[in-house]
């Protein structure tokens, strides 16, 4: 029967096994199972319980240099850097001349920068001459002209070289790779599209790793690929302000996203997100949140805590209510709650004062609460494609307001209130119930687009004449309509009338 390291530790901690014969087993399945996993994990659980651990230095030295397996290989090596570096040079040397893996290299390499002793050095600096890409050597070499101390850092020299090694093989592996350089290392790289120049088994349906381990990294494009899954180890990306995984299949993101607290920018429009975790909630600096086009039921509300939001966009999702405390987000300027499944507006959007742009669209609300004219720095609100047959008086308060539309519900009227608000430039009322238009309509003088198809108007008022900004007057589908005659002096002035 093989032998199992979870069976092995379970036996030791029942007393079943001594450490001896514990430590003989581990070894025994790190050296002939056929199982990765459970060498991988014989060999975590075998450094924890030596507490000798110079004796197992050649089994690891060996793994190394000879394993066949790079997760072996690199695990060993980072056993070696954490546990044995006073001593792991020569081991580091060699496979530092023949390793293929990036991720045994990137840990080869960062064991180099710490040893940071005179044979190390010499090694790194032998192997920064290597640098083949003309523009990654001419920036370095700038960089360390003006500063010749970092020559002799072996920590800085190890990140140039991994930043380095990263890029060649991605280079390799999916062609030309958009990218910016500072002080040596990758603060920018873009990954987007990457199936539009490489074959279809190269193209990007994870985020490998090693992305993960640069760490100067501020800005990270992976839009438009096949991304399943976003590794754990995004939590090591600290130095990050933009990241881009749009058009993905994401199903879910990790937890570990906490740990991105200078995290600006998260678009995730167009993947397969089916909830949110709490720790979105750590996010503290982000301005900008991107939810469009996913398959989210509810939203945390630890979504509250985003005091520096601005912008959420939660469009095309299958949401029907808001957490309370999403009030507390005092600078949010823009909320788009379009194609989901509310049925009333939330009452936490009441206390978004500083709100500029609402989006409300293609729901199932069947009514605006009167308290929607207190959101008085509303410059649009999107109230299309619902099932609403009034508006409050209300929302003559919205004397910002540029552009509202209300297209494809059950208006047969207008509140006369409208007239306040003197800011209207667009006003879409197109596929309702309207049979007249009132002739206060007139009193709105900022209108420049006015829609109106797909109604049951026959006539429209001869005051439209003193809407002198006017620009578009749409009146499709509305069968009999009869324009006055004195709207002629308007098309002069660049009216357009569709009918």
């Amino acid at each position: 029967m093989d032998l199992r390291p979870d069976t092995i530790l379970k036996n030791y901690n029942s007393n079943l096994l001594n450490k001896s014969a514990a430590i003989q087993q581990l070894i025994s399945v790190i050296e002939n199972s056929s199982n990765l996993n459970h060498r991988i994990e014989s060999l975590k659980l075998l450094v924890e319980l030596h507490t000798k651990k110079e004796k197992i230095y050649e089994l690891i030295e060996n793994l190394l240099i000879s394993d066949s397996d790079s997760r072996v290989r690199c695990l060993a090596a980072k056993i070696m850097k954490d546990h044995f570096l006073n001593k792991a040079f020569s081991a580091m040397k060699w496979s530092l001349a023949h390793e293929t893996s990036i991720n045994c290299l990137i840990t080869i390499i960062k064991a180099l920068g710490e040893i940071n002793n005179d044979e190390a050095m010499d090694l790194l600096h032998t192997d920064l001459q290597k640098v083949e890409s003309s523009s990654f050597k001419t920036h370095i070499n700038k960089y360390l002209e003006k500063n010749p101390d970092l020559y002799q850092n072996g920590r800085e020299i190890a990140e140039i070289l991994n930043n380095y090694y990263i890029l060649t093989f991605l280079e390799k592996k999916f062609d030309k790779i958009l990218y910016t350089l500072k002080k040596g290392k990758i603060i920018e790289l873009d990954l987007s599209n990457i199936g539009s120049h490489v074959f279809e088994y190269n193209m990007l349906n994870y985020l490998p790793d090693f992305v993960c381990k640069l760490k100067s990294l501020r800005k990270l494009d992976l839009k438009f690929n096949r991304i399943r899954k976003c590794p754990n180890t995004i939590k090591n990306l600290k130095k990050l302000k933009f990241l881009d995984v749009s058009y993905n299949k994401l199903k879910k993101i990790p937890q570990e996203i906490r740990y991105l607290h200078e995290l600006e920018y998260l678009n995730i429009k167009n993947n397969n997100l089916k909830e949110l975790p709490s720790t979105i909630g750590d996010l503290v600096s982000l301005i900008i949140f991107n939810l469009r086009s996913n398959n989210l039921i509810e939203i945390p509300a630890t979504i509250g805590s985003l005091f520096n939001l601005k912008e959420l966009i939660l469009h095309g999702n299958q949401i029907r209510g808001l957490p309370a405390n999403l009030g507390n987000l005092k600078n949010l300027e823009l909320l788009d709650l379009g194609s989901n499944n509310f049925q009333h507006i939330p009452d936490a959007i009441q206390k978004l004062k500083n709100l500029k742009r609402l989006g409300l669209g293609g729901n199932k609300l069947i009514d605006v609460p009167y308290w929607i004219g207190n959101l008085t720095s509303l410059r649009e609100l999107h109230l299309y494609d619902n099932i609403i047959d009034k508006l409050p008086e209300s929302i003559s308060k919205l004397k910002s307001l540029e552009e509202l539309t209300l297209w494809n519900n059950n208006l047969k009227t207008l509140p006369k209130s409208f007239t306040s608000l003197k800011s209207l430039q667009r006003l879409n009322l197109s596929w309702n119930q309207i049979e007249t238009l009132p002739e206060w309509i007139s009193e709105i003088k900022s209108l420049e687009i006015l829609s109106l198809w797909g109604n049951n108007l026959e006539g429209i008022p001869a005051s439209l004449e003193k809407l002198k900004n006017l620009r578009i007057l749409d009146l499709n589908f509305n069968e009999n309509i009869k324009i006055p005659s004195n709207l002629a002096n308007l098309k002069k002035n660049g009216l357009i009338i569709y009918k």
